[in-house]
């Protein structure tokens, strides 16, 4: 069971972190990490400390390879911008990871994605299964269909890829 996410309030307004998944198709939490030490960025113990600490980062307690960082760091535009761009590292709330955590799928597993775009949760998913399990993306939105093409694409999850044309009609 996931716990509810601590708060933290100064002055009556809450603190809310970016959070980064690793994208173990491409990249280790192992090697995320080795980066994060080579940038002297300091591990916190909870989401009050991170609040004070603009160049920390919180390991989350509930959501495998899932990292918090202080909204004032740069994650995308110059510490991590390679593997921004690579798709190595996924920025992708909290909230948004725990539905494909409590599925608990294992290596080896089908999975079907209904509402798959954009497609962060299809490739945490992709992640889980690795490549001996299959995650079948489906999208009604045509244009959403792009948006989720080019995300698979970006994260390495081959075997998620949805059909080349949407089928005529999803109810």
């Amino acid at each position: 069971m996931i716990a509810p996410v601590e708060w933290c309030t100064d002055t009556g307004t809450e603190f809310i972190p970016r959070w980064v998944r690793v994208n173990t198709l491409k990249y280790t939490t192992a090697q995320f990490l080795q980066k994060l030490a080579s940038l002297s960025l300091t591990q916190v113990p909870d989401l009050p400390t991170l609040q004070t600490t603009p160049q920390g980062y919180l390991l989350d307690l509930h959501i495998p390879d899932l990292l918090a960082f202080h909204r004032s760091y740069p994650l995308t535009t110059t510490s991590f911008a390679a593997e921004y761009t690579s798709g190595q590292i996924i920025l992708q709330d909290k909230a948004s990871c725990i539905p494909a955590c409590l599925l608990a799928v294992q290596p080896g597993d089908m999975v079907l994605d209904a509402c798959a775009a954009p497609g962060n949760k299809t490739t945490q998913l992709a992640a889980a299964v690795g490549p001996g399990g299959r995650v079948i993306a489906v999208e009604r939105d045509r244009e959403r269909v792009v948006t989720l093409r080019n995300m698979v694409e970006k994260a390495g999850a081959a075997e998620c890829t949805p059909p080349k044309k949407p089928p005529p009609r999803i109810s």
